[in-house]
């Protein structure tokens, strides 16, 4: 029997999967909470071992993350291959601008893509993560028959 092309095979990554993935991309979708319901900006982001880093202007992005739980995804689907990745970070979302302990001064240090953001820029850490990911395989059509 032929299995039809559009079936995929699902894998949970690992942990070490997903923050190679994490370390790997550099855009993000944030996820939060805003006046009675979910929204999602893209940011671009760093990970470094245990938090997300991003710039962001100040507006609704930054009011609905600044002390609340967040979740970001990144993803890359490759068609030629047949294969795609997603991992999903959630976390407790803390402007850190004006933070003084090392941790935040470390965090500020990072590389972050400035292209999106002005002069104004709030820095935003991510911390106690919680990590998950998936890999996709497209199941490719027997070639024989049964």
């Amino acid at each position: 029997m032929t299995r039809p092309a559009h079936l995929a095979t699902i894998e949970e990554l690992s942990p070490d999967d997903c923050r190679d993935y994490l370390r790997s991309a550099r855009i993000g979708r944030l996820a939060v909470h805003t006046d009675g319901h979910p929204d999602i900006f893209p940011v671009s982001y760093v990970f470094d071992s245990d938090s997300i880093i991003f710039r962001t202007e100040p507006g609704t992005k930054l009011s609905a993350a600044s002390m609340a739980r967040v979740a970001l995804e990144t993803d890359q689907i490759d068609m030629q291959a047949g294969t795609a990745w997603s991992v999903v970070v959630k976390g407790m979302a803390f402007d850190i601008t004006d933070a003084i302990d090392p941790t935040s001064q470390r965090a500020r240090a990072a590389r972050v893509d400035s292209a999106f953001v002005g002069d104004d820029a709030r820095w935003v850490r991510i911390s106690g993560l919680e990590i998950s990911g998936r890999r996709l395989s497209l199941i490719e059509p027997s070639t024989t028959t049964g």
